[in-house]
């Protein structure tokens, strides 16, 4: 099973581009910052999908095909119970963004959207005026615990490591949580963050329903479904700052014996992933982190997957914050 790093949320949750007046003369450039980053999740978004989806399917098939036992049935069962409380979490993520797009004066022209992007006083109206603020942190605690409950194994496995942005706040501190995500922040960071959000559920969904796959009664031979996963912390750093970078193979299997590298590094891979930290230093601007993994296939042969790593130090100290821990 892949382990689970909770520094890699609780770092890049607590440092999304929250913003600042320091930096006010750089308002173009932290709009920019803001929709890359969207865009970066939208895309990390679409990778766990598919590599969920797939997973769903392979269970879906062996039980089609009768190669799982009442055991393997009892866990696909409790997989689908993952993704009927993770739809749910992403459609409310879905209408919370809608919701600040209407607040910022969202518009139609010639088919497409248009809303403030740089709009404050539409997110403080209604994450806080309007308590969606409050409201965002308890579905994110019931999603937890809804998810956490479904199976004693599955809560011990995961209760300490879940991705919850509630999770560094006391629930009689609702009011923390809403004051460290959403004040003073414009619309486009807002939409971000919950971008993150939707990650951090999509993470979830995607190694619990994994680990129902893996706890299913069933031949692994016919396993077909597998590939390389390599993830980072952050894409906007300060000097000095770490970088953590997440790479393993899509069958999280130590029969895999993947071998990586991180420009040229060989980190030992525990339970198929290898987990890479440094510090960011060098100039300003985008810099690359090319990771190779080699590793065995179920057929026996092996592969060779080569990928960059993308990310962008900065100098400005206002254009990524974090919120004081209380």
């Amino acid at each position: 099973m892949l382990p689970v790093n909770n520094c890699r949320f609780l770092i890049s949750s607590m440092t999304l581009l929250l913003f600042s007046a320091g930096c006010s003369s750089k308002k173009g450039s932290e709009m920019m910052i803001f929709k890359t980053s969207a865009r970066a999740f939208a895309a990390a978004n679409a990778t766990l999908t598919s590599q969920s989806n797939a997973l769903y399917a392979a269970l879906n098939d062996r039980m089609a095909n009768h190669k799982g036992t009442v055991d393997a049935k009892t866990w696909q069962l409790k997989a689908m119970l993952i993704k009927d409380y993770s739809d749910e979490m992403l459609a409310y993520f879905d209408q919370v963004k809608m919701d600040i797009k209407n607040e910022s004066g969202l518009h139609m022209e010639n088919g497409k959207e248009f809303f403030r992007e740089d709009n404050v006083g539409a997110v403080e109206r209604l994450f806080v005026t309007k308590g969606k603020g409050n409201e965002l942190y308890e579905r994110l605690e019931k999603y937890k615990a809804d998810v956490l409950n479904i199976d004693s194994e599955i809560k011990k496995q995961f209760e300490h490591t879940i991705l919850s942005a509630s999770n560094e706040f006391e629930k009689e501190k609702k009011e923390d949580f809403t004051h460290a995500f959403f004040n003073s922040v414009p619309a486009i960071a807002a939409l971000s963050l919950l971008s993150q959000f939707e990650n951090n559920i999509k993470v979830n969904e995607n190694e619990m329903v994994l680990y129902c796959f893996n706890h299913a009664s069933v031949i692994i031979k016919d396993f077909d479904f597998i590939g390389a996963i390599i993830g980072q912390d952050k894409t906007f750093v300060m000097p000095g700052q770490e970088i953590s970078i997440t790479a393993g193979i899509g069958a999280y299997s130590t029969q895999a014996d993947p071998q990586i590298d991180f420009n040229g590094i060989q980190v030992p891979a525990e339970n198929g992933v290898s987990v890479y930290r440094f510090k960011a230093n060098g100039t300003p601007g985008k810099h690359n982190i090319s990771v190779r993994i080699n590793f065995l296939k179920p057929d026996g042969t092996h592969e060779i997957i080569t990928k960059n790593i993308e990310y962008n130090l900065v100098t400005c100290p206002d254009i990524i914050t974090e919120p004081l821990k209380k």
